[in-house]
């Protein structure tokens, strides 16, 4: 395998950190949602947004990010309905709350995938469909991340 680009490893880093931890910024997403447990993550503020409802969104974005790196192949389809804002499952116990967790963190870990075999040379293009380059595209999921952090820790349901 050919030697990663400081340019890559860096998208890789970014992605990670505000997904996981260790953001320079402050708290990161996996570990604000960690902080949930089901009946608190269905809590909506005024606007009508949960944690919950938040995380299946931000596994959204993720996927479709995924999809605008796949150049070549079937792109994936997402896994949830509606789009961007996907329902809630049925049942919304520890259970589900947990499994929706290791979707959304699934969802990271194929994105993080389809950033690895990504053609290097191409991460400063255009997307021939959009308005992006890929990088932009990549850097935009880790900013979606950090943005929906922030609205996690500010709906106003939990003290942190």
């Amino acid at each position: 395998m050919a030697r990663m680009s400081i340019q890559k490893k860096a998208l890789l880093d970014h992605l990670d950190s505000v997904f996981y931890g260790k953001a320079w910024h402050g708290q990161a997403l996996l570990p604000t949602l960690r902080k949930f447990d089901a009946e608190r993550a269905i809590l909506e503020n005024s606007e009508g947004f949960s944690a919950w409802k938040i995380l299946l969104h931000c596994a959204y974005w993720k996927f479709d990010v995924r999809r605008t790196l796949t150049i070549t192949g079937e792109p994936p389809r997402f896994a949830r309905k509606p789009r961007d804002f996907p329902r809630l499952p049925p049942s919304l116990d520890e259970a589900a709350w947990k499994a929706d967790g290791e979707f959304l963190e699934e969802e990271h870990l194929l994105l993080r995938a389809a950033v690895e075999a990504f053609p290097e040379k191409q991460l400063a293009e255009k997307h021939p469909n959009r308005p992006f380059t890929y990088a932009g595209y990549i850097l935009g999921a880790a900013s979606h991340d950090v943005y929906h952090t922030a609205h996690i820790r500010n709906l106003g349901v939990i003290a942190f």
